[in-house]
């Protein structure tokens, strides 16, 4: 079970990025996936937008009591990983994933609950839906 939701810039209503919250793991997803899978478009990588859009993430899993999020992202994929640790995210493993992804994978847990005190700065750019 799980939500999906799309980062909109406002000043455009351009679809910037998305989240996939799953609000339950089976077996498969705490192994590989993780809580959150999210993603930005190309053209608009290196810019913050996954920052804001992890941040959404996480007050969607707080809302939901989900206190410890489980996230994984390949090796190579710097900026996803760099998106967790800058926000709190402690790498528990590193593997080589040779059912799923191929490739070496990281795996982060992330305190949701420190992740959104230590980041209020992102409080003032969310715009309320209508």
């Amino acid at each position: 079970m799980g939500d999906t939701y799309y980062l909109v810039r406002e000043s455009d209503k351009r679809i910037v990025g998305m989240i996939n919250i799953r609000l339950a793991l089976n077996e498969r997803l705490r192994k590989y996936g993780g809580h959150i899978g999210y993603s930005i478009r190309p053209t608009e990588r290196g810019k913050g937008y996954n920052n804001m859009n992890l941040y959404l993430g996480l007050k969607v899993c707080a809302a939901h009591g989900i206190e410890t999020v489980f996230m994984d992202a390949d090796l190579h994929n710097l900026a996803s990983w760099k998106t967790m640790e800058a926000f709190g995210g402690v790498r528990i493993r590193e593997y080589f994933d040779d059912v799923d992804a191929h490739c070496m994978v990281v795996d982060y847990n992330i305190d949701v609950r420190k992740a959104l005190a230590d980041h209020p700065e992102y409080e003032d750019r969310i715009v309320p839906q209508e």
